[in-house]
């Protein structure tokens, strides 16, 4: 059975770039995607990452399936991806990891280190909450199981209204999310899904310029390098979207100042203990760390604004490398 997916149509994965929860696409990455047939070029870690899911995806579901969910895996089943296929909406594509029965269970396969886990905003094991991107992709795919149930009642699964998220964390460690669907939910992103699929791909409007990375590369991408001279004839527009930036900078300054006195008086509270906890789960934690981890990142900017050479950037590297601090951490 073929698993092949159409890459013009837009799938419940897209979802999340299309509402701008997609920390590496955007939504004119999908538009160049369906329209032009290209994505962005992916850094190497982050294609390794996504090789490595795809490779431990069955093993993550299986080990779930017998652990969490007391079923034999060998019952794991990969369904065909359903391509075009839920009535009225033809741009529409969604795909299901898994989907085991006798109950029967749908499993989206997560694969998830421990520090990403914690940014992502997901919560405890066990629980429903699991990181915005994922919801909204889960949700979308519980919403096209219901809109689709004609085609699922021919088969050994019928409609489902909860799906199970498996995470393998550092690969090592394996969590469970249960996401009860929320109709109301699925089908108003599907119709945000529709709409810019109308807008932008059957329409050809343009997608609107955000601040993203995705619109960061389709700028250099347009124009690769800039020629002749400075001009001395702006449009007022280009005067205006100046003194915007300008503005804006001047207040980002401000704001950052601000943000820095109120952490010193944080941790000025703190003292010599490590922090406190905030109610509802929050934490505030000031604490020891040796070794920044951001220290090449750190000293490639230094050498590059100061024109630093090998040796001088080696003993940078042999200072920052073992330089010890305090971070302040604040999750609300």
């Amino acid at each position: 059975m073929s698993h092949s997916l159409d890459l013009s149509l837009v799938g419940c994965s897209d979802i999340p770039t299309i509402i701008g929860l997609d920390k590496y696409r955007a939504p004119i990455d999908l538009r160049n995607r369906i329209v032009h047939s290209f994505s962005p070029h992916a850094p190497e870690w982050l294609q390794v990452a996504g090789d490595l899911g795809n490779e431990h995806e069955y093993g993550t579901a299986a080990v779930f399936a017998k652990r969490r969910l007391g079923l034999d895996p060998a019952l794991l089943d990969k369904p065909e991806s359903r391509a075009g296929a839920v009535p009225g909406r033809p741009w529409l594509r969604y795909s299901l990891d898994f989907v085991i029965v006798p109950e029967p269970h749908v499993i989206e396969v997560k694969s998830r280190e421990w520090r990403a886990l914690q940014a992502q905003g997901w919560g405890e094991d066990g629980t429903s909450k699991v990181a915005p991107n994922v919801a909204a992709q889960v949700q979308a795919q519980l919403a096209a199981i219901h809109l689709d149930r004609d085609f699922w009642r021919n088969t050994e699964i019928p409609e489902v209204d909860v799906a199970d998220v498996a995470v393998s964390v550092n690969g090592h460690e394996l969590r469970g999310y249960r996401v009860p669907r929320n109709l109301d939910i699925g089908l108003a992103l599907l119709e945000r899904a529709e709409k810019w699929y109308r807008d932008h791909i059957e329409r050809g409007l343009p997608v609107p310029i955000d601040g993203s990375r995705g619109w960061r590369r389709e700028l250099e991408r347009r124009h690769p390098e800039g020629k002749g001279k400075l001009s001395e004839t702006p449009t007022d527009r280009q005067v205006e979207l100046a003194e915007r930036h300008a503005e804006l900078n001047r207040q980002i300054k401000d704001l950052e100042a601000k943000k820095d006195q109120v952490a010193h008086l944080i941790e000025e509270t703190i003292g010599d203990g490590v922090g406190f906890k905030l109610p509802g789960g929050g934490s505030v934690r000031w604490g020891n760390l040796s070794g920044r981890t951001s220290y090449k990142d750190m000293v490639d900017d230094l050498c590059r604004r100061l024109d630093i050479g090998p040796k001088e950037r080696k003993e940078l590297e042999e200072f920052h490398r073992g330089e010890s601090y305090r971070q302040l951490d604040v999750r609300s």
